[in-house]
């Protein structure tokens, strides 16, 4: 088989780059260019760029895929000289077979005043192994220098076709003109996924080509139909990531076809595209799923059944949790699927994703909880529409308890009943119950994790010193407990010392103590005492301080003037912050700020500021909460101006007053 792609390679592949227009083509006008025309700041631009999408059938082994690609891209800056970059993966797995072929990569410099063509060396491309099932096709392109022109074209065959590739119609970079077109049999039935906000220019058409059914002469020929698609965007700006993004490519402009059906003369038509339920009974009954949670007798000999009477079904969850945590580890490697089985992963002690959680799922239930497994996508997959198998990436488990579904995962140390590693937050995932049915959950937590963080805080006696001292407490729950100790782990305290005082200027920070680190029954919590410097200013009989220096929000995180994308916040949370000053002898209040009171429903915002004096202390308190994970993007304006009130009023000072 791998013998009729590399000939067909041989075959067409001169023949359908003779179609890409464009190519060899450069002026000595755009090689002297040295800001692009549609986004000057870019470091590099793709002024042209095409891609094709075609089928060849051949007799006894029926329809390949072939996907031409052609570009080219001009470089301005020596910061776009290093993200010149060709390497085209490819799958080597099981029942695909796949190739690349480079057809050609140039590179165009302007010497003397004359355009310089540079041709690639056969020993500038080589592959590179991804993991099992994939491998990279990579391309030294040769000097490239600021003011370059690249153009290069490849071509993939393939013999699995129930997924035409995705075609991004914009990039990281700015695109003057991007054109994709796809011809599909007529035997041929695809979906189309269109994302992005774009306008994307579409012809459609019909043709008709002959193909041969037989190998030996006289040969057997039909004809075929055959749908013409061609899309086409001109001066496309760049995608930039922005703060607070969940999954850049939930946005971009693409397109993407998903095979639906195959339907060969004189032969009942195949549907491939499944329904919602279809599409879950297949994973659920498939290898690697429902067999594996019925597998007990391997992890029956360490659950001890009388261990867990008389426990809360939230001690036994706790209890079960515990157990496959301290037994298996995570390989790193996800998947809804098992590969080498719960039973190895258990005797192993390492595992996928799946064989760790449908292991946790198949022991809760064997303590007689309610559990059952969740097809996940992560927040790197992104959000599919489109409910395919490639839809989800992973699997958690699940345990019913007072009728309220909760989220468990047993890959990470710190992971609780509830508390999932946080890539998992996204979108909504697919409970599957032992009796085939599903329903779906919102993967974003209905609660808010909390940060609290309490300072006391007394001036030196001195009253020629700007110093003070103070001790800090800090309270994590939740989510952000999870952050803490995650970040935590393994520190030793001068680390810690370290990064506290980059993060408060001036300090001396000593003594700090950690609590729950471990101790996921606890809150995280940690206390230090501090030192710190030039924290008021004295200007004659008046003291100037300011009660939120140790907050930490220097600058609006939203600097931009217009958002593009939705602004994510990843999970509900509150910051509560909170600052005693004891008020030094022989000084009374000349000012305080005034309170603060801040809340928008459409962005989900709540902010409270106060400063009073309570029994000779100044008390600040400041409370800030995020509801909603996902503010759109025409409400970004109530953001930055929420965010900007918030700089303004934590800057406003004390004045104490000497009598």
């Amino acid at each position: 088989m791998k013998k009729c792609i590399v000939l067909f390679l041989l075959l067409v592949s001169s023949a359908v780059v003779q179609g890409q227009s464009f190519l060899g083509k450069v002026t000595l006008e755009e090689l002297t260019q040295e800001k692009d025309s549609l986004y000057p700041e870019a470091d590099t631009s793709i002024l042209n760029e095409e891609g094709l999408v075609y089928f060849e059938y051949f007799p006894e082994i029926g329809f390949k895929m072939n996907q031409v690609v052609s570009r080219k891209i001009k470089v301005y800056t020596k910061d776009g000289i290093s993200s010149i970059d060709l390497s085209v993966p490819y799958y080597i797995g099981n029942g695909v077979t796949e190739l690349v072929k480079i057809n050609d990569v140039i590179t165009y410099n302007e010497k003397n005043g004359k355009i310089e063509r540079s041709k690639i060396k056969s020993n500038a491309i080589f592959d590179d192994k991804k993991n099992e099932n994939w491998k990279i096709k990579k391309v030294i392109i040769p000097d490239v220098k600021e003011g370059s022109i690249i153009e290069y074209t490849y071509t993939v065959v393939s013999d699995y076709f129930n997924i035409i590739p995705a075609w991004n119609f914009q990039r990281s970079i700015p695109i003057h003109k991007s054109t994709y077109e796809v011809r599909i049999p007529e035997f041929l039935v695809y979906t189309t996924r269109v994302k992005g906000g774009i306008k994307i220019n579409k012809i459609n058409n019909v043709e008709t080509k002959a193909i041969r059914l037989t190998n030996t002469y006289p040969y057997k020929e039909v004809r075929m139909k055959e749908s013409v698609h061609k899309y086409t965007v001109t001066d496309v700006l760049p995608l930039r990531e922005e703060p607070y993004l969940d999954n850049i490519d939930n946005y971009r402009a693409s397109i993407q076809f998903d095979l639906s059906m195959i339907n060969y003369p004189n032969q009942r038509p195949r549907v491939i595209a499944l329904s919602e339920s279809d599409l879950i009974k297949s994973i659920y009954e498939g290898n690697g799923f429902k067999d594996q949670l019925k597998q007990t007798k391997y992890f029956e000999k360490v659950i001890n059944l009388q261990d867990y009477e008389g426990l809360t079904e939230e001690e036994k969850t706790q209890k079960v949790l515990a157990l496959v945590k301290n037994s298996v580890s995570w390989n790193e490697k996800f998947g809804y699927l098992t590969r080498d089985g719960v039973k190895k992963a258990f005797e192993q002690k390492t595992g996928n994703v799946a064989e760790i959680n449908l292991m946790l799922t198949s022991m809760l239930r064997y303590v007689g909880l309610k559990s059952n497994p969740i097809l996940v996508s992560t927040v790197n997959n992104g959000i599919d529409l489109s409910f395919q198998k490639t839809t989800f990436n992973t699997v958690l488990s699940s345990v019913e308890i007072n009728q309220a579904t909760l989220l468990l995962d047993a890959t990470e140390k710190y992971t609780d009943i509830n508390i999932v590693p946080p890539h998992n937050l996204n979108w909504e995932g697919i409970l599957i119950k032992d009796n085939g049915q599903f329903f779906k959950v919102n993967m974003i937590p209905n609660f808010h994790s909390v940060s609290s963080e309490s300072f006391v805080f007394n001036l030196s006696e001195d009253e020629t010193s700007e110093a003070g001292s103070g001790q800090a407490m800090f309270t994590y729950k939740d989510y952000i407990a999870y952050f803490a100790r995650t970040k935590r782990q393994g520190q030793s305290e001068e680390q810690i010392s370290n990064e506290l005082e980059k993060t408060y200027k001036n300090m001396d920070v000593k003594g700090i103590r950690i609590y729950g680190q471990d101790d996921l029954s606890r809150a995280y919590s940690m206390r230090f005492s501090f030192d710190k410097a030039n924290a008021v200013s004295r200007i004659g009989n008046e003291i100037y301080f300011n009660p939120m220096q140790f907050f930490g929000l220097d600058a609006n995180p939203f600097q931009a003037e217009e958002r593009v994308m939705p602004i994510s916040f990843r999970l509900p949370y509150v910051d509560v912050y909170k600052l005693t000053l004891t008020i030094p002898p022989s000084y009374t209040i000349e000012y305080l700020p005034e309170n603060m009171d801040l809340f928008d429903q459409a962005t989900g915002l709540k902010a409270f500021y106060s400063v009073e004096e309570v029994e000779g202390k100044i008390v600040c308190s400041f409370e800030c909460s995020k509801s909603l994970v996902h503010v759109e993007a025409s409400d970004y304006k109530k953001v930055k101006q929420f965010y900007d009130k918030i700089l303004e009023k934590i800057e406003e000072q004390v004045i104490l007053k000497k009598n």
